[in-house]
């Protein structure tokens, strides 16, 4: 029986090499080359006996269908026997949680296109494995490293696989080769964000650190998953975070010892941010109560631990989803926070509220010519920082014209709205509404508000006003300027009054009637605060003048604001300078001064 098995396999054995024949014979005959490979490079692994446990890596290690497409490879692909020779490691290896390490080690057995044996020579290949090389020797036969090419040029449709005696290990990353080859994934489990803040600038030493093999270091790393959560919550993209902020969290990820999952102990451990320790807790391991999601990524200088939040320091910790918060992770408002800092205010507006806060960028700073701190006490930034804060929620759409909110100062801020937006003491405009926080609201303002510290008349003598002061001191109307109010003044410039005197021929106020000189005071005196936020072109404005005259001037706003009187021999006057806040009035400046009559 067995004979006759035998002689049927061998005359089948016969019949198949002489169909080969026959059909290479045919071919050779038609066509000018062999017939090109039908099977991509896993169908071909597939069909291949002493590729199987080739084949169930790749499927271990979700890499099959890079290989099913239309792009070149070569890959050098080890045999069932080499695999085995792995022993345990092997079995460890395809485990669902070692899916990454598995997938690193067979990017390392391929290159990119199609290199034939023909095509090697001693050199180092770049693999898919980033950052990594082969070596390859033709000196002998061709070895990949110490491997021996046992079948070389076996070709599929999308490459050409050499099968080879031995598995090729990469050498063991440092930790950043670890995190740029995870940095590569973007999806949400790949590190590409954390990868992003190392590899920018102002982060080189802790890029040098993790690359050098002689750290021990252990990082609990933030997949891109965990970052994205944290941006949403705060409202931010990663390039508007505070970088100093950025660099706390950073640090705060990075223990200064190497930790694996087993060595952890439900204890606090000291990072890299100065004072600051993580708490961990065990069964399951948790850092700060987050979780582990993959546990013990190990490289020559330290291990990684991927996890699915991100980890915050205390303060950050503190002031997140607050109205501090706001400003504190945002890099347009770090002169904000350091102010905030520098005035003992934090503690303040982390409480309860709840509080509205009107949040000067930087660039509001420097307009107001604040570009540095450090000549401003606590007791000088105080009183200002408090007047950009009120007491309760006040929304956009609570916001009034012509309204007058007391704040923390507790002077009284005041709202003008008009076709162009809402705008503060007529000048400081919201550009940005309704920022909600845990405690308040937030809006963004494009200049600092300073509280008034003098009445109008004060104001202009402190400004080197002096002949204003001089004429309203002769017309008996410094006591009236200095009351209640409110009142809004049109203050004309020396300048201003020296015209006029030469063009009455005069040499001061004393030289003019009481009651013309009071006249023409109270022409440049409004009722009310009136800032340039609320004016409006060709505006009659009654004044507080008793001239004969109708007592109004008219606001010409065009590429300048200027003012027309009733006299009709006089320019009109520019206005040089607004919105000057005193605590019963504002002043503009004018370069000339307005008359109720001909004189």
């Amino acid at each position: 029986m067995n004979k006759i098995k035998l002689a049927r396999n061998i005359y089948s054995i016969f019949l198949m090499l002489g169909m080969a024949l026959f059909v290479f014979t045919s071919c050779d005959d038609d066509d000018d080359g062999p017939a090109p490979a039908e099977k991509n490079i896993v169908e071909l692994a597939q069909d291949t006996q002493e590729l199987s446990t080739l084949v169930s890596a790749l499927t271990a290690a979700d890499l099959a269908g890079t290989f099913t497409g239309t792009d070149e490879f070569t890959v050098f692909a080890p045999t069932n026997q080499a695999f085995e020779d792995l022993g345990t490691t092997l079995d460890e290896l395809l485990k669902p949680e070692n899916q990454d390490q598995l997938a690193n080690i067979l990017k390392y057995h391929v290159v990119a296109g199609k290199l034939l044996s023909s095509n090697l020579s001693n050199s180092d290949l770049n693999t898919l494995l980033t950052g990594e090389t082969v070596t390859v020797n033709t000196d002998n036969g061709v070895r990949i490293n110490d491997a021996n090419v046992v079948t070389p040029d076996v070709e599929a449709s999308n490459g050409v696989v050499h099968i080879i005696d031995k598995v090729l290990l990469p050498p063991d990353p440092t930790i950043a080769e670890e995190l740029i080859r995870a940095g590569a994934d973007t999806g949400d489990n790949g590190l590409s964000i954390l990868l992003g803040i190392l590899t920018s600038a102002g982060y080189e030493d802790l890029l040098n650190a993790a690359s050098n093999e002689t750290s021990t270091l252990t990082v609990f790393a933030p997949n891109n998953a965990a970052f994205n959560s944290l941006l949403a919550s705060l409202g931010l993209s990663l390039d508007q975070l505070t970088p100093d902020v950025v660099r706390d969290i950073i640090e705060y990820h990075i223990l200064p010892i190497v930790a694996k999952s087993t060595d952890l102990a439900a204890q606090d451990y000291p990072t890299l941010l100065t004072n600051e320790s993580v708490t961990v807790s065990l069964d399951p391991v948790r850092i700060d109560e987050v979780d582990v999601v993959q546990a013990d990524i190990e490289t020559v200088n330290g291990v990684i631990h991927i996890i699915d939040q991100v980890l915050l320091p205390s303060e950050p910790t503190a002031v997140a989803g607050t109205v501090v918060g706001i400003a504190y992770f945002n890099k347009d408002f770090t002169t904000l926070t350091a102010a905030l800092k520098k005035a003992e205010l934090v503690s303040t507006l982390l409480m309860d509220g709840p509080y509205t806060v009107f949040a000067p960028t930087n660039a509001a700073f420097e307009a107001a010519g604040i570009t540095d701190l450090d000549p401003l006490s606590k007791e000088a930034l105080e009183p200002i920082l408090l007047y950009h804060v009120l007491g309760s929620t006040v929304l956009s759409t609570d916001l009034s014209n012509g309204a007058a909110v007391p704040t923390l100062n507790p002077a009284e801020i005041y709202i003008s709205l008009n076709d162009n937006g809402a705008f503060i003491n007529g000048a400081t405009e919201i550009t940005t509404k309704d920022l909600t926080a845990s405690n308040g609201v937030v809006h963004v303002i494009d200049l600092t508000l300073t509280p008034p510290a003098n009445d109008i008349v004060q104001i202009a003598i402190d400004a080197g006003f002096s002949k204003l002061a001089e004429a309203l001191t002769e017309a008996g109307l410094v006591a009236t300027l200095q009351g209640d109010g409110p009142f809004t003044v049109f203050a004309p410039t020396d300048a201003a009054f020296d015209a006029l005197y030469s063009t009455l021929g005069v040499s001061g106020p004393a030289e003019i009637d009481d009651a013309v000189l009071e006249d023409v005071l109270l022409y440049h005196v409004l009722s009310g605060r009136v800032f340039s936020s609320d004016l409006s072109d060709g505006l009659q404005a009654t004044t507080l003048s008793d001239a004969e005259d109708p007592s109004q001037l008219t606001i010409n706003i065009g590429d300048n604001v200027t003012i027309t009187d009733n006299d009709d021999n006089s320019a009109d006057a520019m206005v040089s300078d607004t919105n000057i806040l005193g605590t019963n009035g504002v002043i503009h400046v004018i370069d000339a001064v307005i008359l109720p009559v001909t004189l």
